[in-house]
């Protein structure tokens, strides 16, 4: 069992498309992160934030096993921002057609999905690349 551990905690490849993966998956179904237009309840929209927060911040994590060695912040912060456009374009190809399109790509929970997606990516990497150097 620690060959199979070690082998993928090696394979910074498949490390590297399972956070790309993640990162894209959590932008499309984790969008938007709060929605000003159109609410579902506090109960609803807490737990959905909550979910995207540890969503956002566990690929923050993943990134410091794709990159062990040579982890940047401008390298984290690209690629999330890259993961975020591709998640919110999957998610507007996927309710292309629908009425909830015009409620939820609005620019105000565009822009503050964005905003959380790269901070708390960004605070989840930082986090655990100083607690992996003490």
């Amino acid at each position: 069992m620690n060959s199979l551990k070690d082998r993928l905690y090696n394979n910074k490849r498949l490390i590297f498309l399972f956070t790309s993966v993640f990162g894209i998956f959590m932008n499309c179904f984790g969008f938007p992160f709060y929605n000003f237009i159109k609410h579902f309840g506090l109960g609803m929209d807490i737990i959905e934030m909550l979910v995207c927060f540890e969503g956002f911040f566990y690929t923050g994590v993943m990134f410091n096993y794709a990159f062990k060695e040579k982890s940047k912040s401008s390298k984290v912060i690209l690629l999330t921002l890259i993961y975020a456009f591709l998640g919110m374009a999957c998610r507007y190809l996927l309710e292309f057609g629908e009425v909830s399109n015009t409620y939820n790509f609005t620019a105000e929970n565009t822009a503050l999905h964005i905003f959380m997606s790269v901070v708390v990516t960004y605070l989840g990497w930082f986090w655990y690349k100083r607690k992996s150097e003490n």
